[in-house]
């Protein structure tokens, strides 16, 4: 018995067509997965495909059921800025899970090509499900005299889309994602934003009962479940050290749509900035957790921050990043905002 987490493919050579789908190149192996890069035969689009071991799944709940959540999550929420999925399959041993390609990459990899001094590449390769360190913008931090982000324009472009399908998720799905960060942003041929990582989404408080048919989904027991619950609020605490609200960290009760707006926020930042708002030596989680709980007062002081030459950004960003969840913007506040709009 294979304690890998794939044992049909052999990453040394690529797996045969199955399926309609013919195997491109190998893109990297994560602890739970490989991935590789496919052309789907009847319409030669790109796709990514995950290969799962089967008895790995098995062996391991969590990963199961961030698998499950996904393609749950997949089959109903259709959105032009919402990664699309093609139906998953499986052999005796794996399961292959299918995701449209997006030319451009992760909106990470746009940034730190910008910190880099480098162009982006029109097409680069990228594993799921894992992080690329953060270093690369955290370093900026404080050492940097001016912003040096994207132009102002690109991250208004990429906020409202971000922020739309947001609301189509909140409002029309009735979710909450949970797991926003740069490296769950793809940019598509034409540039435009992609959300994905759709396995770490939660039923929003109150969206349950409702009939609408995007939520209806929610009244099956079996599928709320896999969603996970809805209860007066969440309280799994998920998401990634940089994006992570000050109420998660304190482990209490939290509103989702509150706690993606201030992800948003984050990523706003670091796409205005090339630095995330907050920040420390790699190991030093603990100091980022703090600077977040005390984060009005970090910002303020925030020396990026400080540089930016448009009031209406800096004054988006104070807002999306309170700490206080009930006086954090809302998405349809944000959407509203003179800056979206400018």
């Amino acid at each position: 018995m294979t304690t890998s987490p794939t044992n049909a493919v052999d990453c040394d050579s690529l797996p045969q067509a199955m399926n309609g789908y013919t195997f491109e190149r190998h893109l990297g192996s994560a602890e739970t997965h490989d991935t590789f890069l496919a052309w789907r035969d009847a319409s030669q689009d790109l796709f990514v495909v995950r290969v799962y071991s089967l008895e790995y799944l098995r062996r391991n709940e969590q990963l199961r059921q961030m698998v499950e959540r996904e393609a749950l999550v997949a089959s109903i929420a259709h959105h032009p800025n919402i990664t699309e999925f093609r139906p998953a399959f499986a052999t005796k041993t794996d399961l292959f899970t299918i995701e449209k390609y997006y030319s451009q990459g992760e909106l990470y990899q746009c940034i730190e090509a910008l910190c880099n001094g480098i162009e982006t590449r029109q097409e680069s390769s990228y594993p799921a499900f894992s992080s690329p360190s953060a270093a690369a913008i955290a370093e900026r931090g404080e050492n940097s005299k001016r912003p040096r982000g994207l132009p102002l324009g690109t991250c208004r472009r990429i906020l409202r889309e971000l922020i739309l399908a947001l609301k189509y998720l909140h409002e029309d799905c009735g979710l909450a994602h949970r797991n926003l960060k740069l490296e769950n942003i793809f940019l598509d041929g034409e540039g435009h934003a992609i959300i994905s990582g759709l396995g770490l989404c939660a039923v929003l408080p109150g969206k349950a009962s409702t009939s609408s048919s995007p939520r209806k989904c929610s009244h099956k027991s079996k599928e709320r479940n896999i969603i996970g619950e809805s209860c007066l609020h969440l309280r799994l605490c998920f998401g990634s050290k940089h994006y992570v609200a000050p109420e998660l960290i304190q482990g209490q009760p939290y509103d989702g749509a509150a706690v993606d707006v201030w992800a948003a926020g984050v990523i706003l930042f670091a796409m205005c900035t090339a630095c995330f708002p907050f920040h420390a030596e790699p190991g030093s989680d603990q100091v980022i957790l703090h600077q977040i709980q005390d984060g009005d007062h970090i910002l303020a002081n925030h020396t990026a921050f400080k540089s930016l030459s448009e009031p209406l950004l800096q004054d988006l960003l104070r807002n999306m990043l309170r700490c206080n969840p009930k006086a954090r913007f809302s998405i349809n506040e944000v959407m509203e905002h003179s800056f979206l709009s400018s």
